[in-house]
């Protein structure tokens, strides 16, 4: 689908524009479809191995030293019941993960303490999963 942004410059980001995937107007029954919290019963069977970190945002970023300013943010946006931990994935995950215990259904959950949202995570990872894909393949 073609942006409906056209050329918009997006600030030196290589990513889809808003409405890139649903449409500038969310779709709820398109997206209805993909949301794996109202369709669980389609992971029955499946085989279905999740990661994910809880480390802080700051520390990917590189923020090295600079202990007293990282403290100084976390404990304002704790303020608000924010963290700069992996906000969406984690509890995207996590609540994935309690959905599928709730249903009975088996998965592989994991979240690594210390890790973010990077590809020293995602190489572990995919290391780890790999033999099970490769059986799945293999079937």
């Amino acid at each position: 689908m073609v942006s409906p942004l056209g050329d918009v410059p997006r600030y030196g980001l290589n990513a889809n524009g808003p409405g890139a995937i649903w449409g500038l107007e969310p779709y709820p029954e398109i997206a209805h479809g993909y949301n794996p919290l109202a369709n669980i019963e389609a992971y029955r069977d499946k085989r279905i191995f999740l990661r994910t970190g809880n480390g802080p945002l700051l520390d990917l970023l590189g923020f090295d030293g600079m202990d007293d300013l990282i403290g100084e943010y976390q404990e304002r946006l704790d303020q608000f019941g924010m963290d700069l931990q992996e906000n969406v994935v984690m509890h995207t995950q996590t609540a994935f993960s309690n959905a599928l215990s709730d249903a009975g259904i088996e998965h592989d959950f994991r979240v690594d303490d210390g890790e973010t949202h990077e590809w020293g995570l995602w190489n572990r990872s995919f290391a780890e999963d790999l033999p099970g894909m490769l059986e799945v393949l293999n079937s």
